[in-house]
């Protein structure tokens, strides 16, 4: 019998996997705890309704309880428990009463285009300066698709002909967004200003994130509302213990959280608008063709300055518009600049000193699991996922031969829903905005709850041997996971 390749092993247990298990993410009412633990064996997602609709709303956590208890009488033994999420405060947030109970400023991401943690390419012209791709760079070409703001994902940008220029070399970076301070309540304006606005996919206005994935509900100034949030999930304590972390999320539609995987069980409430998660399962990472790639970050130049629409990028001006013309005129990449970590801490990239330290360098150690590869990272570069599930499925099987094997599946996450998300799932992540009680608009707020993993058993110990067998066919394959053979 003829010795078996790692890829023929791998896109076996895919065909075997789905063959035993169902398609589609399921919906699922609020689970008992034992129900959960049934899930959680499986190891598949699913969607739970925590908070029915038309349920009563108040303004207290006690008469909430009361009234909620009330509505649901003699419907589910389980109810009394549900009462413990949906007498939250946090379903009856407004922008008001947020602005109110944060007083401190929180860490906001910020991008030109919404893609935080994100491979881009970029461009070394002739004389060595570094540039985004960007801009009347990009043409219509056939194989892929603008994302309207002038810069495309991953290797699209490298395959256009009409783009290159003599003397000028491309590279895929993984790049984080630039980071600033801010009120909740600027926070809030911003958002609420740039989604009710006509020009709220312009390339010239940044996009704002409170991503901040540091207990942030417990360790910032966001944590007064973790008073205001569900005290505990009644279903899921007995299964998965206490949370390691609580992180609140707020943006707009824009923003987007590209394909990664974490190694925590993740219960994700909705409390506002919606999110539409993209999502494969651990035996589909050869699919995903994880590469290596410089790391990096945006910079705002000089601290901040002013956006297309006129408005300050950080700090907490008071947004008065002003003449947006001169250096700010354009693309909201005009806004920033590139700082990219390099092994030479000599060399300089658009005037910047490669290299960054202390809590960056810790992150992008917790970004190589999210990416997927058992290889050691390298100073200045990760293993980052660079698939896009917007793009045509034509166009990534083109690109990224594996992944005619994929199988994703798509589940939108409305608000009082929660997603059961089981450690090693990749994913990727969009979000619509929704609506305050009163009908105004609503950026997308929701909350997570991550549990560490379970080590023991055989799961961990299972995903480890895939990653190996993908690392197996990187190293063998001519192809090295790369669209075509081609170099980069």
């Amino acid at each position: 019998m003829p010795e078996l390749s790692a890829a023929s092993i791998l896109i076996q247990l895919i065909e075997d996997y789905h063959s035993l298990n169902p398609e589609g993410i399921r919906k699922c009412p609020y689970p008992t705890s034992l129900e959960f633990s049934r899930q959680v064996s499986r190891g598949r997602p699913c969607v739970y309704r925590v908070k029915p609709e038309g349920s009563p709303k108040s303004s207290s956590r006690q008469a909430a309880r009361a009234l909620y208890l009330d509505y649901l009488k003699g419907r589910s033994e389980s109810e009394e428990e549900r009462a413990e999420i949906t007498a939250s405060l946090a379903f009856a947030w407004t922008a008001q009463s947020l602005s109110a109970r944060v007083t401190g400023k929180v860490d906001v991401a910020v991008t030109p285009d919404g893609r935080a943690d994100s491979i881009y390419s970029i461009r070394k012209t002739h004389s060595g300066r570094y540039e985004h791709r960007g801009g009347d760079d990009l043409g219509d070409e056939k194989n892929g698709r603008d994302h309207g703001n002038g810069l495309r994902n991953d290797i699209l940008t490298s395959l256009s002909p009409r783009s290159r220029h003599s003397g000028d070399k491309f590279e895929q970076v993984f790049l984080e967004p630039a980071s600033v301070q801010m009120n909740l309540s600027t926070l809030l304006s911003k958002l609420t200003s740039i989604t009710t606005s006509t020009s709220s996919c312009s390339s010239t206005n940044p996009v704002y994130y409170l991503q901040s994935q540091n207990s942030n509900l417990t360790t910032t100034a966001l944590s007064p509302l973790y008073d205001e949030m569900p005290e505990t999930i009644p279903f899921a304590k007995p299964v998965l213990g206490e949370p390691d972390a609580v992180n609140l999320w707020v943006g707009g539609d824009r923003s987007i959280t590209t394909t990664h995987r974490d190694p925590y069980e993740n219960l994700y409430l909705v409390l506002r608008g919606s999110k539409t998660f993209t999502l494969w399962p651990p035996v589909e990472e050869m699919c995903l063709s994880a590469k290596m790639v410089t790391t990096g970050k945006f910079v705002l130049r000089g601290g901040g300055g002013k956006d297309g629409s006129g408005h300050d990028v950080d700090g907490d001006g008071d947004d008065t518009m002003v003449d947006s013309k001169g250096e700010n005129e354009g693309s909201a990449f005009s806004l920033f600049e590139l700082q990219l970590d390099d092994d030479n801490d000599d060399q300089q990239r658009n005037g910047r000193v490669g290299g960054a330290g202390g809590s960056d360098e810790e992150k992008r150690d917790e970004d190589t699991e999210g990416a997927c590869s058992s290889s050691p990272s390298q100073h200045g570069r990760i293993p980052w996922i660079p698939i896009d599930p917007s793009l045509p499925r034509s166009t990534l099987e083109q690109l990224y031969p594996y992944y005619r094997h994929a199988r994703p599946e798509t589940v939108t996450v409305e608000a009082g829903e929660m997603l059961y998300l089981p450690a090693g799932w990749f994913h990727h992540v969009r979000q619509q905005c929704g609506q305050w009680d009163d009908g105004s608009r609503a950026p997308c707020v929701a909350v997570n709850y991550w549990f560490d993993m379970d080590y023991e058993g055989e799961r961990y110990a299972f995903h480890q041997l895939i990653t190996k067998l993908v690392d197996e066919v990187r190293n063998s394959s001519s192809q090295d996971l790369r669209p075509g053979g081609t170099e980069l």
